[in-house]
């Protein structure tokens, strides 16, 4: 599975072969002039041809465009994902030590009541962040 920068290079690929297959067509266009082919039913078909490549350089562009938006938008989960785990991380260290602290605070109360008052409420251990999609990685 791909990683957010994997995910990044794709869009760009993906949007470069974009520019690439709708720039195939104007120069074609651009060739059929009004003295290439004079009227008559090769006219007819030059145009109908080209036309119909247009359309269809048109519609494969967009695709690719399409594709490369999905990339770039998996890339962002895939970076909010590994912030979160990041976060997850640094909470749970965090809980870690509280906790140490919480149990000495326990102990010396326990051993000398009289000069270590009651430690309180234990910490809260940190909830884990959602499990990201399947595809992500990090």
């Amino acid at each position: 599975m791909p990683f957010a920068e994997e995910f990044d290079a794709a869009a760009v690929q993906l949007d470069t072969a974009a520019e690439e297959v709708a720039a195939l067509l104007p120069p074609v266009r651009g060739s059929l002039g009004p003295q290439a082919i004079v009227g008559g039913t090769l006219a007819e078909a030059a145009e109908l041809v080209v036309s119909r490549s247009e359309q269809v350089c048109g519609r494969a562009a967009a695709a690719l465009r399409q594709l490369a938006a999905v990339c770039r938008q998996r890339a962002e989960v895939c970076r909010q994902a590994e912030a979160a785990f990041a976060g997850y991380q640094a909470a749970q260290t965090t809980y870690q030590e509280n906790q140490r602290l919480f149990q000495e605070r326990q102990d010396r109360h326990a051993a000398d009541p009289a000069t270590f008052p009651v430690p309180g409420q234990p910490p809260t251990a940190p909830g884990a962040p959602p499990a990201p999609p399947a595809w992500v990685e990090f």
